[in-house]
């Protein structure tokens, strides 16, 4: 589908979350809790843990055009499995076939008619999801971001301090999600599953994929074209240079002659919102019992 628009000292996510909130706590009752939910430093190599992620491929449904909806359940099962079990999907097909209707992937929702995602509507779409399907869907607590590499970076070409790649490396080493979203510097590859529109379409020639760690020359990547390179589940180790003046991110192996174009990235709620979520939790099991 196109769009369109090994752990080096670090705290799991479930270790990240008891500390937030045990700060958070902490704070509420007088103690220093002030840096409580600064982002841990993010390490020189990282990978996600083991089975907390699926690598699901965009046409297990017949589908087409489906790469974003399908990277977005892989972030949804992410979270479903490190920080939220209510987000468990009753089925992976419905959960793809559920956020492609908030995507508007294919044009399903409404106008205007195209194939493939718009990378604006990726990003509202998983955050729509992960808003309504929670377990307290009544408050926000989810924080979707879409970066450019070609938005303005005041600053000396960086947001918060880091560049396309550290930003990614940031939020995926401490809980978060990150989809990528590649472009193909000349020309896309020649293999038919990658869904390409037909006629081409301005601003769709684009693919997702989920990113599941990193280390100073590879990436760690789950492909929804999976089909064509490798089986299903089976984590790409794809090879990266990064030029951070200009925000360049290319990205070869399985995926020839791409560079990324942006990236979707969930981080891991705060404390404050992390602790409305527990107490939605906390009172859906209560009623559970009554």
């Amino acid at each position: 589908m196109r769009l369109s628009p090994l752990p080096s000292r670090c705290h799991s996510p479930f270790q990240q979350l008891a500390l937030r909130v045990s700060a958070t706590t902490c704070a509420v009752i007088g103690c220093l809790g002030i840096a409580a939910s600064a982002s841990l430093a993010a390490p020189i190599s990282y990978s996600i843990p083991p089975g907390s992620m699926p690598d699901l491929s965009q046409h297990d449904g017949g589908w087409t055009n489906f790469c974003a909806p399908t990277a977005g359940a892989n972030a949804v099962n992410f979270f479903a499995n490190t920080f939220d079990g209510t987000l468990t999907p009753a089925t992976q097909n419905g959960l793809i076939t559920a956020l492609s209707a908030d995507m508007n992937t294919n044009g399903v929702s409404g106008p205007p008619a195209h194939q493939g995602t718009y990378d604006t509507d990726l990003r509202d779409g998983l955050d729509l999801y992960l808003e309504n399907n929670d377990g307290n869907p009544s408050t926000s607590v989810w924080n979707t971001t879409l970066l450019k590499m070609g938005d303005p970076r005041p600053g000396g070409g960086t947001i918060d301090g880091l560049d396309l790649l550290a930003k990614s490396q940031d939020i995926l080493s401490n809980g978060g999600a990150v989809i990528l979203i590649i472009d193909w510097m000349t020309g896309p590859p020649d293999e038919l599953l990658y869904d390409l529109p037909t006629p081409p379409q301005p601003g769709l020639m684009k693919h997702a994929i989920s990113l599941a760690g990193y280390n100073p020359t590879d990436l760690e990547i789950h492909d929804p074209a999976n089909q064509l390179t490798h089986a299903t589940g089976v984590t790409d180790i794809v090879p990266y240079t990064a030029t951070p003046a200009s925000w360049q991110l290319s990205i070869g192996g399985p995926i020839p002659n791409a560079i990324v174009d942006g990236i979707v990235f969930v981080p891991v709620p705060e404390p404050g919102t992390a602790m409305l979520l527990l107490a939605g939790l906390g009172a859906l099991a209560l009623r559970r019992r009554g």
